[in-house]
């Protein structure tokens, strides 16, 4: 049996959508990169149908930390963006996905939708001064899943394994002892 010891091509560190009040900031850091020619950034509405919409020059060759942005002023309710990196030779890799949901905000708590790498990402708008209790049903209101979390930073995420779950309707429930907020979310 024939080892591949080839490094791989980049280290991601990060990857990360943000909504902001004009536009989504997409951005990533990488450890390292080989032979990297480009990133290429793409976008999705549904989180399976993916469409180009920037290319970014890599670094080459490198083992100092990078880090990149990309500012979409075309604003979804909810986007997926994959990172792809491609090298010299042409060879390309997908990276990473992440979501954004970029709704008004401003009277929810959090915000969550199905990511297709077989997670359900809830994310915290506003700084949490308590525990939250996070609740997963379905639409027959059995419950899935029941967790905690606390985090006094807004923007804080909670993931919810959904690998086992069938394509549906379910919702997210956070109590926080004084306020229900529910998010419902698509899992296809």
């Amino acid at each position: 049996m024939e080892e591949n010891c080839n490094p791989l091509p980049v280290s991601l560190l990060s990857f990360e959508s943000v909504c902001r009040a004009s536009d989504v900031l997409v951005k990533w850091t990488t450890a390292s990169e080989t032979n990297n020619d480009y990133f290429s950034l793409l976008k999705s509405a549904d989180g399976r149908n993916f469409n180009e919409i920037a290319r970014i020059k890599g670094a080459g060759s490198t083992i100092n930390l990078r880090s990149y942005e990309y500012s979409d002023s075309e604003q979804l309710n909810r986007a997926y963006y994959k990172l792809m990196q491609t090298d010299f030779d042409g060879t390309t890799e997908a990276l990473k996905i992440t979501a954004v949901n970029c709704r008004d905000s401003k009277e929810q708590l959090m915000n969550a939708w199905f990511n297709p790498e077989g997670y359900i990402l809830v994310k915290f708008i506003q700084s949490l001064e308590s525990e939250i209790y996070i609740e997963l049903s379905d639409a027959t209101g059995r419950n899935l899943f029941h967790g905690r979390h606390s985090s006094e930073v807004s923007g804080s995420e909670f993931r919810i394994d959904a690998a086992k779950l069938t394509p549906g309707v379910y919702f997210v429930n956070a109590w926080d002892g004084v306020k229900r907020y529910t998010v419902k979310v698509a899992v296809n």
